[in-house]
């Protein structure tokens, strides 16, 4: 998922640096890398399976991965999957009114998860239900990090679920990449 992402984008920005051959073969990558990621199904332990629709940031990639090259392959198994996988995703970011995602707070988590949407707001179906639920997402997303980022520390701060590099001033979590990206290293440390 993290790699078929990447994939996608190179198609998508840089075909004319690309041969036709070399187009097909990433095409042809990204038929297997969706039915191995469909195959994923969240069936551990009877499977030994863990990627379930909670563990938001490959979901929202393999959901970007599956209808991306099912649009180009005009393959209606990988839309219909995309589909269903957008739907589910903002089921569960609105479950019970929490507006959140699984990987709560945590700026590894979130800098993917910046990356999942805003890839699929770009490259996703303009109106496919995951770029629907990008554009929901995202700012709310955003949003959440705003209360929790203190300005004076330069850090996120708690409540956290899964956040092993919290000091994004110190640390290469992915957010601090996207911030310094946005506003540059010198604005966000």
């Amino acid at each position: 998922d993290f790699i078929g992402t990447q994939l996608v984008q190179i198609l998508s920005e840089f075909p004319h640096l690309l041969s036709a051959p070399l187009v097909t073969s990433i095409e042809d990558s990204l038929e297997i890398a969706a039915v191995g990621s469909m195959r994923r199904n969240g069936s551990y332990p009877t499977e030994d399976d863990n990627l379930t629709i909670g563990y938001t940031n490959p979901a929202m990639m393999r959901a970007l991965l599956c209808e991306y090259i099912g649009m180009r392959r005009q393959n209606s198994t990988f839309t219909s999957f995309a589909e269903d996988q957008g739907r589910q995703i903002l089921e569960l970011f609105q479950r019970e009114g929490a507006e959140t995602l699984s990987e709560y707070n945590a700026p590894t988590y979130y800098g993917i998860d910046v990356w999942a949407l805003g890839a699929q707001i770009k490259y996703g179906g303009s109106n496919s239900s995951m770029t629907a639920a990008a554009h929901y997402i995202l700012p709310r997303m955003m949003g959440d990090l705003a209360e929790h980022y203190n300005g004076y520390l330069g850090k996120v701060v708690g409540p956290y679920d899964r956040a092993y590099t919290r000091d994004i001033t110190q640390h290469s979590a992915v957010l601090s990449l996207v911030l310094w990206g946005l506003w540059g290293r010198e604005k966000t440390t």
